[in-house]
């Protein structure tokens, strides 16, 4: 019933009262209440747990957010890369008992997989916490120092163009999202630099197996 390459377009409807019903138009805020595990309305709305949503012979990738997950799944869609899948959760939280919690959290959804996360102070301390717990974990810097963050495997020209600093506000799942459907209907084409970042990105997390 969902694809796990679309899950931006996913919408939550939270019926309140007989007279009162709420449409959450972002991924994030319609599982708001289940932080890390964002997959969890999904499956409770089709009434059984035995949904399968997410291919088991994939290799799976948690990532911070929706904006992420846009991103790493247009690229990995437009290179034609099919045996990754990425599931966006709610960030890792900025203090230490956060990014507790949050790994309590990631416990389920996160088996079999690992998490990518970005090489700021916040992504590296939660890569010392997650690491004790036993979690697989990746900062992109690892993958290639000079990336920070998802928009790092852009040009400076690009992030201009498609407005992808544009995070305030909620706007990064809306500039993300249009950006995704962009590429993958042909409507906007990107520099050798970026599918090359990309291309490295993907291989190497498509090679990753717990």
């Amino acid at each position: 019933f969902v694809s796990p390459d679309h899950f931006d377009d996913v919408r939550g409807v939270d019926r309140r009262s007989d007279k009162e019903t709420i449409i959450y138009n972002n991924f994030e805020q319609a599982n708001c209440c289940n932080k890390n595990d964002t997959l969890f309305p999904i499956v409770k709305a089709f009434t059984t747990y035995s949904s399968v949503i997410v291919n088991p012979d994939n290799n799976k990738v948690l990532v911070e957010g929706i904006t992420d997950y846009n991103y790493l799944t247009a690229f990995k869609r437009y290179l034609n890369i099919d045996n990754i899948v990425f599931i966006p959760f709610n960030g890792v939280g900025r203090k230490s008992k956060d990014m507790e919690i949050t790994c309590n959290g990631l416990a389920s959804p996160a088996k079999g997989g690992i998490l990518l996360v970005d090489a700021d102070n916040s992504g590296k301390q939660f890569d010392e916490i997650a690491k004790k717990r036993g979690f697989t974990i990746k900062k992109l810097s690892d993958i290639d120092e000079k990336w920070s963050v998802i928009e790092s495997l852009f040009t400076e020209d690009e992030k201009a163009k498609f407005h992808l600093m544009d995070k305030s506000n909620g706007l990064g799942s809306e500039v993300s999202s249009n950006f995704k459907k962009l590429l993958l209907n042909g409507k906007v084409d990107v520099s050798q630099e970026t599918k090359d970042n990309f291309i490295k990105l993907l291989s190497t997390l498509s090679e990753q197996k717990d």
